[in-house]
């Protein structure tokens, strides 16, 4: 699948400025950052083919991170997921952490 965003703020990872321009996704893979302009110039400085876009998404001004992977977690908490308080869990979760923490 290829996907064209445009009219997108982009923040990657190589640089700290926020450019304004678009991004070119094909199949699993970023083909392009930038601020977009001539499709066929942008193909050929690429080396590709003109590329027919399955979806072309209007970012609206949005703030896109291309390879961005939000790893949050919290793994303490994960046990706690599908308990219920009246299985002890919760007490357990308790003097855990105060074994940890003194509190």
């Amino acid at each position: 699948m290829n996907y064209r965003f445009y009219h997108a703020k982009i923040l990657t990872m190589e640089t700290t400025a926020i450019m304004e321009g678009e991004l070119w996704v094909q199949d699993d893979k970023i083909l392009y950052v930038g601020e977009g302009g001539d499709a066929a110039a942008i193909c050929q400085s690429l080396s590709i083919e003109s590329i027919l876009w399955d979806r072309e998404i209007d970012c609206g001004g949005n703030l896109l991170m291309p390879g961005f992977k939000n790893a949050h977690t919290h793994s303490a908490m994960t046990f706690l997921r599908s308990c219920r308080c009246r299985t002890g869990c919760l007490s357990r979760y308790s003097r855990w952490k105060q074994s940890l923490t003194g509190r």
